[in-house]
């Protein structure tokens, strides 16, 4: 309470506000009040040492895995990231290998170089280069958060169409929806009840 302090601005120049030299200026009555009236003791619930109070144990276990594995994998699938059998074998490997000490965390991030082509226009395009000495193009993922109203809109009917293909192409219908109703664009109803209704 007193390193911190609410600030009277009525008691110092408009100059002093300007340049932001409060400092000279009275402790406003409120702040006076709150100071006098309550003490820290008050807020706490026990009497104890905070030192002494020790973590709840945790045991991470098959079924707690399972639920991070399939939720990881699915945020993936929701921003269209590139995922297949053979990567998460790759992956799996690449952890084993880790135990061991034999693979950095850097070697598990970086799968890739990244490699600028310049045509003979000058026009430059940037590009990554697999291991496998694949050259591909990055993915351009653009958020649904990110998207004006009405784009919003548009990409929605054209997700609509596709979600029953896939489970990966429900989720991406599930997320723009979900963000169109949080605008208010649509009405807040779940994505089956969107269904019936179109």
């Amino acid at each position: 309470m007193e390193d911190i302090r609410l600030i009277d601005i009525n008691s110092i120049s408009e100059n002093a506000v300007k340049h932001n030299n409060k400092h000279r200026g009275n402790t406003h009555p409120i702040w006076e009040k709150i100071k006098s009236e309550y003490l820290l003791e008050d807020f706490l619930q026990i009497q104890l040492p905070l030192q002494r109070v020790k973590r709840a144990a945790s045991i991470y276990d098959d079924y707690k895995f399972k639920l991070e594995y399939i939720s990881l994998i699915r945020r993936a699938f929701i921003n269209n990231l590139n995922i297949d059998t053979e990567y998460l074998e790759l992956l799996f490997t690449s952890a084993k290998e880790s135990l061991n000490g034999t693979t950095t965390n850097k070697e598990l991030k970086k799968r890739y170089t990244e490699v600028e082509i310049i045509d003979k226009d000058g026009n430059s395009e940037h590009l990554r280069l697999l291991e496998d000495g694949l050259l591909i193009k990055p993915l351009a993922i653009e958020t649904v958060s990110k998207l004006q109203d009405y784009d919003l809109l548009t990409y929605l009917d054209k997700v609509r169409e596709k979600q029953n293909l896939s489970t990966k192409k429900k989720h991406i219908y599930e997320v723009a929806l979900k963000e169109a109703m949080k605008r208010g664009l649509v009405l807040d109803i779940s994505p089956h009840e969107a269904n019936e209704r179109k």
